[in-house]
Parts: structure tokens; C-alpha cells; sequence
């Protein structure tokens, strides 16, 4: 696997503790929620189409396959920010 696209100096962000993601979408390599980064898609990952539903995400490859995500950020509620 080849990561020639990935650029670790693009800021990848977490969301803020309480916060909701109203907004997720699927731009050029990144999967974004409410304009933060936060899922990398490597090059072999990117769709062809994409469909979002709320916290999920179905991304449809040229080959015909599907991939399905769920985002659960309720975990972030624990976690202390610096």
C-alpha cells in the first residue's frame, strides 16, 4: 500500500467535547465533519459516488464494491482536550 498522497502536515482535527457533527461530507481525500478532517481515504479508498445519511457514510468504488461507516462521536465525551 502507497501513501503518496498523504500530507501529515494537514491538520486532522477532533471534534470538541459535546459537539455533533451536522455536516459530514466526503471531499477529495478526507472524509470531514463539520469542516474538521477526520478520516484519511487512501488513494485505493476514494469513491466514485458517495451517499451520507446522518453519522453514516457509503462510499461506491468504479469496481462495483461498497463500503459502509458508521461514526459514533458519543466516545468523545470522555476524552480530555489540551
Amino acid at each position: 500500500m502507497q501513501y503518496e498522497d498523504f500530507d501529515p502536515s494537514v491538520r486532522c482535527g477532533i471534534l470538541k467535547i459535546g459537539e455533533h457533527c451536522h455536516n459530514m461530507i466526503v471531499e477529495d481525500q478526507w472524509v470531514t465533519c463539520n469542516g474538521e478532517n477526520i478520516l484519511w481515504l487512501p488513494l485505493e479508498h476514494r469513491p466514485a459516488s458517495v451517499a451520507v445519511y446522518g453519522s453514516k457514510i457509503a462510499l461506491g468504488y468504479g469496481t462495483g464494491s461498497v463500503s459502509f461507516f458508521e461514526f459514533d462521536f458519543r466516545f468523545l465525551e470522555g476524552i480530555e482536550h489540551s
